[in-house]
């Protein structure tokens, strides 16, 4: 393992140990410091914002971007919850599963579950429930040190998650897994490269959006669900989110699907607009012709 791997499971492994209380009252420093010192996270969150919400005052921008660093900050703090403590410490953290019965109806249909979750509250704590429940592929992107992607790669899969590295091998996995009937995670807010992505409304811009959540469901009867997890009670609890998805994002055509999933996407940001990745550059590659967005 790499010297910065060991570092950050070393870090997991202390702040594992803290009582709730005092890793929320971390988690909010560590966002009034994202708030407060100049940083390429709180400058794009800004522009983000000010663009996705035009229809906000410039002093409800601010707030709402300030709210989003203190997310942030929860966030990084929580990781050790969900990835140091006990399967059992970690689900009593859930408060309430809004939209249960969909999901237990999808899952007892025994055909798996193309489940679409985007980078909205505390995804994590979402994954490690789901494999709970069943047979879990989750699709993702190895971090840039690999002793940091060995470190998160063994807290994701802690109970029994397959983590399915991004790339041409992966999608392959990944339609096999649907027709193994496992519940087949990915998160559909990534910006895909230039040219492996069709653009799509999103918050008023076309935003590149990537197709393989689509083309999956285009050639697998599985069940479609959309999903994330709230902050609540200054991220001491969570609820838990599951909605069907649109039959649109069936459609054989990639337009009409992909603006059907960014409105289902878009509808579940507004819910709790705060706990969104606006600190991601979700925009940068735009139409052409387009000026760029930051």
């Amino acid at each position: 393992m790499t010297r910065r791997g060991r570092i950050f499971q070393f870090l997991l492994a202390v702040l594992g140990k803290l009582p709730m209380a005092a890793n929320r009252s971390l988690g909010r420093g560590l966002g009034r410091l994202f708030r407060r010192l100049p940083n390429r996270t709180r400058e794009v969150a800004r522009r983000n914002i000010e663009q996705c919400f035009p229809d906000l005052s410039s002093k409800e921008r601010e707030a709402l971007s300030q709210e989003t660093m203190t997310q942030i900050g929860y966030g990084f703090l929580e990781l050790p919850l969900f990835w140091r403590r006990t399967p059992d410490q970690t689900l009593s953290l859930i408060s309430k599963i809004h939209g249960k019965p969909v999901f237990d109806a999808a899952l007892a249909e025994g055909r798996g579950m193309l489940l679409a979750a985007p980078h909205l509250g505390a995804w994590e704590l979402l994954c490690q429930y789901l494999s709970t429940r069943g047979e879990c592929s989750f699709l993702y992107r190895e971090a840039k040190d690999p002793g940091i992607s060995e470190v998160i790669t063994a807290g994701r899969e802690r109970l029994g998650a397959e983590m399915v590295l991004a790339g041409a091998s992966g999608v392959r996995r990944l339609f096999k897994a649907t027709k193994e009937g496992r519940i087949v995670g990915i998160l559909p807010d990534q910006q895909p490269k230039g040219g492996q992505g069709e653009f799509a409304p999103f918050f008023g811009h076309q935003t590149l959006t990537m197709v393989l959540y689509s083309k999956l469901a285009q050639r697998s009867p599985a069940p479609l669900i959309l999903a994330f997890a709230e902050r609540l009670s200054g991220g001491r609890t969570f609820d838990l989110h599951f909605v069907a998805g649109d039959p649109a994002i069936r459609d054989p055509d990639l337009a009409v699907s992909l603006t059907a999933l960014n409105a289902q996407i878009e509808s579940m940001v507004r819910t709790c607009p705060a706990q969104y990745q606006w600190g991601y550059k979700r925009f940068s590659i735009r139409p052409e012709g387009e000026p760029k967005f930051y």
